[in-house]
């Protein structure tokens, strides 16, 4: 729980981390309330394994290999109007 709230309070602040927290520790208590289920520890270990495959992913994900070439031949730019130009549909 303590690397959990340590990433959130790195990446959106102390308060929002918090609620983040209080959050999961709810949702883990009325899990083990309602379906009687018992609390085992994981382990520090494993959870920052975790965290690793997760980081690891995302770097994959974001790499240079993944994203759209430089060399993509994209349409020139058009000139800006200076004015506009109307024609009458009809005369009177």
């Amino acid at each position: 729980m303590g690397g959990f709230y340590r990433r959130m309070a790195a990446r959106r602040g102390g308060l929002v981390a918090n609620i983040a927290l209080a959050r999961k520790l709810a949702a883990l208590f009325w899990r083990v309330m309602v379906k009687g289920m018992h609390y085992v520890e994981q382990g520090l270990q494993q959870y920052e394994a975790k965290v690793l495959q997760t980081k690891q992913r995302s770097l994959r994900a974001d790499s240079p290999a993944n994203s759209v070439s430089s060399s993509c031949q994209c349409p020139p730019k058009r000139e800006p109007r200076t004015h506009l130009q109307t024609t009458p549909t009809h005369e009177l």
